[in-house]
């Protein structure tokens, strides 16, 4: 499990580093953009495509890491009033549940990819094919599913030891 662990953290880290170089691209595109349009009446054909193609990009990136480090904001305002055990199982089930409704999206992701990949669907403006996307988003959750599953499993680990100490 230890090995696993440290692969997906360094995946995750792979992963959060391109979809930070990928936001700070579009960030350099849009000032571009806006520069072309006003100074010289010339803004960039199909931003707009690119802008929300490199959005979802960095956002599906950044989940897995984002989920590891546990950087996500939780409102704990009820939890932290129980009782450590108790405390544990929510936060056990809470990992469990997202596990399960992320790792169906990633295959329901990989599906719709392998069924739309056929039809060649591509952008509007710029015809960008969609395909390389979806595979892109499907595999980040897929990544996200094996970090909550690690999460849970240390989880689990936790609370046994927990009784044991207890005990």
């Amino acid at each position: 499990m230890e090995f696993l662990d440290r692969l997906t953290g360094k995946v995750s880290t792979a992963a959060n580093l391109m979809g930070v170089t990928i936001l700070s691209a579009l960030a350099l595109l849009v000032t571009v953009n806006i520069v072309m349009r006003y100074l010289f009446n010339a803004p960039i054909r199909g931003t707009f495509e690119l802008v929300e193609l490199m959005l979802v990009t960095a956002l599906f990136l950044g989940l897995p890491y984002t989920t590891r480090i546990r950087g996500h904001i939780s409102a704990d305002f009820l939890s932290s009033r129980m009782p450590l055990h108790l405390q544990n199982l929510f936060d056990l089930f809470t990992a469990l549940f997202s596990t399960f409704i992320t790792s169906f999206m990633s295959f329901s992701m990989f599906e719709m990819a392998s069924r739309h990949g056929a039809a060649g669907d591509v952008t509007g403006m710029l015809h960008i094919p969609l395909l390389p996307f979806r595979y892109l988003s499907a595999t980040a959750l897929g990544l996200l599913s094996i970090g909550l599953l690690l999460q849970s499993a240390g989880l689990l680990l936790k609370m046994f030891q927990d009784e044991e100490q207890d005990a």
